[in-house]
């Protein structure tokens, strides 16, 4: 199958696989140097109706801008999930005990990467088995401890993904010295926000995928979950509030690991955006909001359009970690709403250069 002009090129925009699936064109129009679209979704509506706010969730199921601290900056959409029909909560199957612990040494170095105690607002602290069942080894906890590096990364990685991110910055057009740069997300934290609860058992873990896929497991996963919770609990009967990073790929709940999700507050950023949407009457009729009404963050198609190595950047980070790198950009203020505002333990990216 050839490429779609829509889907590849959208006002000059490198479009992600994130909005891939929500568009596919019928015809395109050349406004200046900007290549604007008039689209269709596969369903054959316009896709200004369905990319309503360009944030990659079909427009009337986007999340509330309390969704949008960590593991996203935008949640999947709200979905029902119906009072029947979960293949989980009748499976025959208990939990097994677990048959082997972790090797005292092991566990040792892992409570003192731990220690002080990790906890989420439910007051549940992370433990050397949650760690070592999610994947998190003791070398990146030191490193998240220290703020060397967050989870997920390499000291060396993170050292190039700061200092590429920069250097994108100036490509675009923009100083460092006037951006706001921090990183959100279970990576920085080890925690998902309070509005991502973890699923205490297997139904409710089915419950999850359903809100995640929109449909029921197959029943043999209900076998495969039990299994995984067995073998990460055991006997034991607490269960984490909020998910630990990486939890719901280690359930087989969801196929990709955590989000790191990139915020950048700045003016100029704020100014580069406007004038890109301002100047572009092609751009204005595809996209509805330049700011997000639920997050409040600027669309991300506009922001594509005006800092494209940025964008570029993220796409390319995405591919070299295997997980999201999303970007969320606001003015100098930074996000407005409660749960997103500037904290004192966000986790701060300083600019390598001026």
């Amino acid at each position: 199958m050839g490429s779609n002009p829509c889907v590849d090129s959208l006002a000059g925009v490198r479009i992600t696989n994130r909005l891939r699936p929500f568009i596919s064109a019928v015809a395109i129009v050349v406004v200046g140097s900007t290549v604007a679209a008039a689209c269709t979704s596969e369903d054959g509506e316009q896709a200004t109706d369905t990319v309503a706010d360009a944030s990659g969730a079909p427009a009337g199921g986007a999340a509330d801008a309390a969704d949008f601290d960590t593991d996203g900056f935008q949640a999947a959409p709200d979905v029902v999930v119906p009072t029947s029909g979960n293949p989980c909560a009748t499976d025959p199957y208990e939990l097994p005990v677990v048959a082997e612990e972790l090797d005292p040494a092991v566990r040792a170095e892992y409570e003192a990467a731990l220690t002080p105690a990790v906890t989420d607002e439910s007051g549940y602290a992370l433990t050397p088995t949650d760690a070592e069942a999610v994947g998190l080894t003791v070398e990146e906890l030191r490193d998240w401890r220290s703020r060397t590096a967050p989870v997920g990364f390499t000291p060396a990685q993170y050292g190039e993904f700061v200092r590429t991110l920069f250097a994108a910055a100036i490509a675009d057009g923009l100083r460092p010295s006037a951006i706001d740069a921090r990183l959100k997300g279970s990576l920085t934290t080890l925690f998902s926000g309070p509005h991502k609860p973890f699923p205490a058992d297997p139904a409710a873990a089915a419950e999850t995928y359903f809100k995640e896929n929109g449909e029921w497991p197959k029943s043999w996963w209900c076998t495969q979950i039990y299994r995984r919770y067995g073998a990460w609990f055991g006997d034991a009967t607490a269960r984490p509030g909020q998910r630990p990073v990486d939890s719901m790929f280690t359930l087989d709940v969801t196929t990709g690991l955590s989000d790191i999700d990139v915020q950048l507050s700045s003016d100029e950023i704020r100014d580069g955006v406007t004038s890109t949407y301002q100047s572009d009457p092609a751009l204005q009729q595809f996209v509805k909001d330049l700011v997000n009404p639920r997050a409040g963050f600027y669309d991300r198609i506009v922001f594509a359009a005006a800092y494209p190595e940025l964008t570029a950047w993220s796409d390319d980070w995405s591919d070299t970690l295997g997980r999201r790198v999303a970007i969320a950009s606001f003015d100098a203020r930074g996000p407005q709403n409660e749960q997103s505002r500037f904290k004192p333990t966000d986790w701060i990216v300083p600019s390598p250069v001026g």
